[in-house]
C-alpha cells in the first residue's frame, strides 16, 4: 500500500561511512516522535529503529491526506512480519513532515557548499558583474538566497509558500533571459575585430567579465530550478522527470555555447601573442616571449563540466529522494548518505 512504512528494530550499530544525521534537534524529534510510537505495540522508546517507506516522505504524506489513519509494518529483528497497525494521522503528519523537511534541506546543503549564488561573498560577486543588468542579478540572487535560507519556515506557511513560489518562477524566467543576454553578447564581443594589442587584451576583459556574469546567471537559473521543484510541493512524477529533463537540456547546451566562444578567444589571444613572426608558435626554450593566456584555465574549467556535474548530482537527488530514516533512541535521526 502507498500509505505503509515498515518499522525494525535496529540491532546493530549505525555505519556511519554510510548514513549520516539529519540537521534535526534531539528535543524536536523526541517531542513528536512519542505520540507516534506511543500508538504502535511493542515499540519503546530506548531502541533504535529503522522506518523504510514505499516512496519518498513527501509523496507519502500527499498519499494520506484523505485518510485518517496511516499503515504501520512493525517487523521483527529477524525480518518477519510482526503486526500491521494502524495509527492517528496527526501525530504522523506531524512526524514525517518534519523529517521531510529535514531531508529536503539536507539535500539542498550541496546548493549552498557548491554554488556561488548562494554562499558566495556579495562584494566579490560585484566586482565581476557586467552591465546594466547587474542591479537585476543582484536582486534576484538575495531573493534566491532569502527563499533558501528560510525555507523551513515558508514551507510550513501555505500562503507564504505560494508567494514564495511565483517570486521563484519569476526569477528563473529573469535568469533565463539574463542567460540569452550573455550568451549573445559572449558571442558577439569573441567575433569583433581588434586592430592592435591593446585592443585585443581590452575585449578579454570584457569577455572575461560576460562570462562571469553568464555563470552566475546560470546558478541562477539552476538554483530557482531547484527551489521551484520543493516549493511547488508537486510530486508527480511526470512533472519532476520533465522539469529536471528540461533543466538539463538548457545546462548543456549554455554549456555547449559557453565553451564554444572561450575556446575562439584562447584561440585567438595565443595567435597574437604566442607567435613568432612567421607565424609559427614561439619554442618553449623561450618563456620570456610567451604571454599567458588568460582563457586557458577558463577554458581548462569548464570543459571538466563542473557547473553541470553538480547540478546532475543534485538533480538526482530529487528523483532519487530518501525512503529510509534511523531514530536512534538519542533521538538522532540518520539517513543514506546521497
Amino acid at each position: 500500500m502507498n500509505n505503509s512504512i515498515d518499522i525494525k528494530p535496529m540491532d546493530t550499530a549505525i555505519d556511519k561511512s554510510k548514513y549520516e544525521k539529519l540537521d534535526i534537534s534531539r528535543s524536536e524529534i523526541i517531542k513528536i516522535i512519542e505520540p507516534f510510537i506511543r500508538q504502535l505495540p511493542d515499540i519503546i522508546l530506548d531502541k533504535a529503529y529503522t522506518f523504510t517507506l514505499p516512496t519518498s516522505m513527501s509523496e507519502l504524506l500527499n498519499d494520506v491526506t484523505d485518510s485518517r489513519h496511516l499503515l504501520v509494518n512493525l517487523i521483527n529483528s529477524d525480518g518477519a512480519s510482526n503486526i500491521l497497525s494502524l495509527v492517528k494521522l496527526r501525530p504522523s503528519m506531524m512526524l514525517f513532515s518534519t523529517l521531510a523537511i529535514a531531508s529536503i534541506k539536507m539535500v539542498m546543503n550541496d546548493l549552498d557548499s557548491k554554488l556561488s549564488i548562494i554562499s558566495g561573498k556579495l562584494d566579490k560577486i560585484l566586482e565581476f558583474l557586467y552591465g546594466d543588468k547587474k542591479s537585476e542579478i543582484v536582486a534576484e540572487m538575495q531573493f534566491i538566497r532569502y527563499a533558501y535560507t528560510n525555507f523551513e519556515s515558508i514551507f510550513k506557511n501555505e500562503t507564504h509558500r505560494l508567494a514564495t513560489l511565483t517570486n521563484i518562477q519569476a526569477s528563473k524566467r529573469i535568469a533565463m533571459k539574463n542567460i540569452e543576454f550573455y550568451l549573445a553578447d559572449l558571442d558577439t564581443y569573441s567575433h569583433k575585430n581588434t586592430k592592435n594589442d591593446n585592443e585585443l587584451k581590452k575585449l578579454s576583459d570584457d569577455i572575461l567579465n560576460i562570462k562571469d556574469s553568464l555563470e552566475l546567471s546560470v546558478e541562477l537559473f539552476f538554483s530557482s530550478s531547484v527551489l521551484e521543484i520543493y516549493y511547488s510541493d508537486n510530486h508527480d512524477k511526470g512533472y519532476i522527470e520533465n522539469t529536471i529533463a528540461e533543466v538539463n537540456a538548457y545546462l548543456e547546451e549554455c554549456h555547449r555555447r559557453n565553451l564554444k566562444d572561450i575556446a575562439l578567444m584562447a584561440g585567438r589571444w595565443e595567435s597574437v601573442f604566442n607567435k613568432d613572426n612567421k607565424g609559427l608558435p614561439v619554442p618553449l626554450p623561450k618563456p620570456k616571449q610567451h604571454t599567458p593566456n588568460p582563457f586557458n584555465d577558463v577554458v581548462e574549467s569548464t570543459s571538466r563540466r563542473e557547473t553541470i556535474n553538480i547540478s546532475k548530482k543534485i538533480l538526482d537527488n530529487i528523483q532519487n529522494p530518501i525512503k529510509e530514516y534511523i531514530v536512534t533512541e538519542n533521538g538522532d535521526v540518520y539517513i543514506p548518505k546521497q
